[in-house]
Formats: structure tokens, C-alpha cells, sequence
């Protein structure tokens, strides 16, 4: 049970993590592609 617990937690993680590098990322780029530009 224990086990099952921690691996949702990691793989929930993982999604949230992925998704809030996802957001930075595309935001940055848009912050940052007018300066290069």
C-alpha cells in the first residue's frame, strides 16, 4: 500500500512538474523572443 502511495505521489510529481516547466518555458520564450527579436 505503502509503495502504490509513493508512486503516485512521484508520477503526480512528475506531471506537475512537467507542466509548470512547460508554462515557464512557453511564457519565457514569448518574454524573451521580442527582446531577441
Amino acid at each position: 500500500m505503502a509503495e502504490i502511495v509513493q508512486i503516485i505521489i512521484i508520477v503526480l510529481g512528475t506531471l506537475v512538474g512537467f507542466t509548470i516547466a512547460g508554462v515557464v518555458g512557453f511564457g519565457g520564450g514569448i518574454v524573451v523572443l521580442p527582446i531577441l527579436v
